[in-house]
């Protein structure tokens, strides 16, 4: 206990606006990543916040998502990405991605989409694919009701909070249009959309059935009145889809079949 908050203490310590504007302030184009070398990411566009910003920095933002794609991702297959952001843990994907194959980044927040577009650019190889859905991923509905967040983590399809007030109507689409559409099969998948993943695990059985290797963020939600814990959704991915939980650290799961 006494360890989680001396850690707690630390990240708030480095990870805040403050800090986040003197990094902005001394790397005036690039962010570098100090946990990765090599990686450096472009955040001046409108919906990052500064806090954000120094969470790169000092390599805390996504790190155990990151940690798990740069150990278990091959490279070797297409893969979709729900829940792009600011493109970090996409330029990951993007560096480790061969030749032929497709990466299919989906982000339901309009402001995210620049930072995104140019921070896997820089990554990107001849011979790979890379385009950007500016969708949120929602079922049975043409439009959804995205609320953004001034913290890019804040931000979710569904109700309005005290923290996310501000609403935009955003094309709705599924795993299984987008598999469909783009003809992908035998596919990986990065998965962190805020809660929204359940809709995904409860309704798209035949877009899972496609997928070799799964990273996923999981939260706690409530759907349809029913409250899903991380470790109930990733009984459901086992016992309902076939899938074998090779890795995890704290709620960010990798998967396979």
């Amino acid at each position: 206990m006494m360890v989680s908050r001396i850690k707690f203490f630390i990240r708030n310590l480095l990870c805040n606006d403050f800090v986040g504007g003197i990094i902005l302030a001394f790397f005036r184009k690039t962010v570098p990543d100090i946990r990765w070398p090599g990686f450096r990411f472009y955040l001046r566009e409108s919906g990052t916040s500064r806090k954000n910003v120094a969470s790169i920095f000092w390599g805390f933002y996504e790190a155990a998502e990151i940690r798990l794609i740069e150990k278990y991702f091959e490279g070797n297959t297409d893969i979709v990405e729900l829940g792009g952001s600011l493109g970090v843990v996409s330029a990951h994907i993007m560096s480790k991605l061969r030749p032929g194959k497709k990466f299919i980044a989906v982000e339901a927040n309009p402001h995210l989409v620049n930072n995104l577009l140019l921070n896997v650019e820089r990554f990107k190889k001849n011979g790979t694919h890379f385009g950007i859905r500016n969708n949120a991923i929602q079922y049975f509905v043409e439009q959804a009701r995205f609320h953004i967040s001034a913290d890019t983590t804040g931000s979710r399809v569904g109700l309005a909070t005290p923290d996310n007030l501000h609403g935009v109507s955003i094309p709705a689409t599924t795993l299984s249009q987008i598999v469909n559409q783009e003809l992908l099969d035998n596919f990986s998948l990065v998965c962190d959309i805020e809660g929204s993943e359940i809709e995904v695990i409860l309704l798209d059985a035949g877009a899972l059935s496609k997928c070799a290797n799964l990273f996923i963020e999981l939260h706690e939600v409530e759907y349809n009145n029913v409250r899903y814990t991380p470790d109930e959704m990733l009984a459901r991915l086992v016992g309902d889809h076939g899938f074998k939980a090779l890795a995890r650290q704290g709620n960010a799961v990798y998967l396979t079949k």
